[in-house]
């Protein structure tokens, strides 16, 4: 058996393994010196660590961990393909609640006299807000991250 790595000798110390780890572990210890002076030290390092006494944190301490926890989170779900198309499909809604409204409005036979708008019919303007609304969305979640 190679030697023990720092993971299982810091297993043996807080004592995390189970009975049959403990005794393959016990018996490379039994023969190879290295390892127990390792063991040795790495026992008395816990024991120095435990004796100290734990500093008090500062004031407002848990406050900016429990911000900084929250920013991680909401940029984890802001930042889904999911919740992404969510948005693109709300704006799409809207355009086409608007124009469901004004065919609503006027009634189906009637003709409805809009503005005329620079370039062509109101459909394309549905299109290019849609578009925006996507193009602004890849724009910010590239700066996001």
């Amino acid at each position: 058996m190679d030697h023990l790595s720092e993971d299982q000798l810091w297993q043996i110390v807080s004592r995390e393994i189970d009975n049959k780890q403990k005794e393959a572990y016990e018996t490379h210890l039994s023969g190879c010196d290295l390892c127990r002076r390792e063991l040795h030290l790495l026992t008395l390092m816990e024991r120095d660590l435990k004796s100290r006494p734990v500093p008090d944190a500062s004031e407002g301490f848990a406050l900016r961990v429990a911000a900084q926890v929250r920013r991680k989170q909401e940029d984890k779900i802001f930042n889904l393909p999911s919740f992404r198309i969510f948005k693109l499909g709300l704006a799409a809604s809207f355009v086409l609640i608007f124009f469901a409204n004004l065919f609503l409005l006027a009634g189906f036979d009637a003709k409805i006299n809009l503005p005329p708008i620079p370039g062509g019919s109101y459909m394309v303007l549905a299109v290019v807000v849609v578009m925006i609304v996507f193009v602004a969305d890849r724009i910010i979640s590239k700066k996001l991250t």
